[in-house]
């Protein structure tokens, strides 16, 4: 009788601590991972290059520490190096993706930059009028373009009712413009474009020369 009582008693008091055991190990509540901060890149949204021509992105870090890393959506238009060093190879248009990689206290980021590749700024070699109500504008021949535009205005900055005229194909190194106020001053300057798919990539303007109407 005194052993059964004892191995009951046993029993019990095993059950009592594996309930406290569980209890216990059920409380436990496990670590919840470091929340990180996140780092912050500078950078601007779009830039225009040249074509032929390097560039630094200007890229700053100025939030975090992790090292960061460029990629060219088209290395054929525009190549990238590790330092965020750009080269206009052809004209087009490009994303560098800049990522910053994830550190012991913060997390991966990633910021997108869209660079233009425009052709190449054309001058005027020459600009006359020999006949009435018209002038005639010279630029040097260019291979690769789709087109040339002449603006022409009588006011210098281009502000008073400047108007444009559009020439296709790259062969075109003179062009007339007619119907002109006989006696006025007109300020002509010129670009040039590129198309790619369907979108056009202008040149800047050359320096305006002015011409006078006879």
């Amino acid at each position: 009788m005194m052993k059964e009582r004892i191995t009951a008693l046993v029993l019990a008091l095993a059950m009592v601590m594996s309930t406290a055991a569980f209890v216990f190990a059920d409380d436990e509540q496990p670590e919840e991972p470091a929340v990180k901060a996140e780092q912050v890149i500078e950078a601007a949204a779009e830039k225009t290059v040249v074509v032929g021509r390097g560039a630094s992105l200007g890229v700053k870090l100025t939030t975090g520490d992790g090292a960061l890393a460029y990629e060219s959506s088209d290395p054929e238009t525009v190549a990238v190096s590790e330092d965020g060093t750009i080269k206009a190879k052809a004209v087009g248009k490009a994303v560098i993706t800049v990522t910053a990689a994830e550190t012991e206290g913060f997390s991966a980021a990633e910021a997108q930059i869209v660079v233009k590749v425009v052709p190449k700024k054309v001058t005027i070699t020459s600009l006359f009028c020999k006949k009435h109500g018209k002038f005639t504008v010279k630029r040097k021949k260019l291979k690769g373009l789709d087109g040339v535009q002449v603006e022409f205005s009588r006011s210098k900055s281009f502000k008073k009712a400047p108007k444009i005229k559009t020439a296709k194909g790259s062969r075109k190194t003179q062009l007339e413009v007619k119907k002109l106020k006989k006696g006025a001053k007109y300020y002509v300057r010129i670009r040039v474009y590129k198309l790619v798919g369907e979108e056009r990539f202008y040149s800047d303007w050359s320096k305006a020369k002015p011409v006078r109407i006879k």
